[in-house]
């Protein structure tokens, strides 16, 4: 899967906007998305679409017009990108923050209101209360002393409300939970904890994490994610282990439960690629966040990553292709 895009031509084009600032050289910023991110453009392409690295808000001017992008090319010996003038895109799929001015017809995946919504745990929580373990929003110690009584249990789990990756999260006895150590500023989320140590039936034996990648609500792809041993937190950067989970195997609950949220989330976009993180209780499926940015996988770890791939290219060229035709 090694291509050259020699132009533009009639091709339906794809924007990716990868960075906020606008920088003059496009660079991964995470070594290890750069192989997966390479075969996912090859693929846009092989499926006749056009890829449109794009940088920096201040190149936009509307309508999908930027003043400059960037494409992947092959020579031989790996690959680079070459930087290319003016170009109109078909659709945005938007990694870094952007914004559009109001009345833009520019159609993105996962909209601006959807991406601020996914990355404010509290205001997800307001939107998808019914599905989340019960929260509070505190400003205060005093008012986080009182979630603390409100909220049963003996555990509790505290978060920044923007971060990800486990950063900004207490999750433990609420007896050896200290303001000092957690060291974070208000607002806080103060969540009830809901224990998964009975694991998930063929997937899982003990706590976990479930991440489902979601397209308009249907699954794709999910990671089951376990922390050690006595642990609670089970992201990679706290030692936790995944292990990716063909679509076949998702249970047939959390599918319809995922349709679900999804309905509530239809209104702040018409095309959404996203992940849910749930995990499984004695009472059933409960929601722990929503996250508008999944990074991509690369083919070599099997023919999940490989569906999950083909699946984001697809979808990608697809809604170019149609709004292409609109035009």
């Amino acid at each position: 899967m090694k291509q050259v895009p020699a132009s533009q031509n009639n091709q339906p084009v794809i924007g990716l906007f990868r960075e906020h600032r606008d920088i003059e050289t496009f660079v991964f910023k995470a070594a290890h998305y750069k192989q997966a991110y390479h075969e996912l453009i090859d693929r846009i392409n092989e499926l006749g679409g056009y890829v449109a690295i794009l940088m920096g808000q201040s190149t936009y001017k509307g309508n999908g017009v930027f003043t400059k992008h960037w494409v992947q090319v092959h020579d031989g010996s790996g690959y680079r990108f070459e930087k290319r003038g003016r170009i109109k895109v078909d659709m945005l799929y938007v990694k870094d923050f952007f914004d559009v001015p109001e009345g833009d017809r520019l159609l993105q995946v996962n909209t601006l209101a959807f991406r601020q919504l996914c990355s404010d745990k509290h205001a997800a929580y307001q939107v998808l209360e019914d599905f989340h373990p019960k929260s509070r929003l505190v400003y205060t110690v005093a008012e986080s002393k009182e979630a603390f009584d409100d909220i049963p249990g003996t555990h509790i789990v505290v978060k920044t409300l923007y971060g990800n990756s486990g950063t900004g999260v207490y999750v433990g006895p609420k007896n050896e939970f200290s303001v000092t150590k957690y060291g974070k500023d208000f607002p806080w989320q103060v969540q009830q904890y809901v224990e998964t140590e009975r694991g998930i039936p063929g997937i899982a034996t003990g706590r976990h994490d479930f991440r489902v990648v979601l397209k308009n609500g249907e699954p794709v792809i999910a990671t089951v994610r376990t922390p050690p041993d006595g642990e609670y937190k089970s992201n990679i950067g706290y030692g936790g282990e995944t292990c990716l989970i063909d679509r076949s195997n998702i249970p047939e609950a959390l599918v319809q439960l995922s349709r679900q949220i999804d309905a509530r989330l239809s209104s702040l976009g018409s095309e959404r690629f996203y992940s849910a993180d749930f995990g499984l209780t004695e009472n059933g499926w409960v929601l722990f966040e929503v996250n508008a940015l999944p990074g991509t996988l690369d083919r070599a770890r099997g023919e999940e990553a490989i569906y999950y791939q083909e699946t984001l290219a697809a979808f990608l060229v697809d809604i170019a292709k149609r709004e292409r035709r609109k035009q």
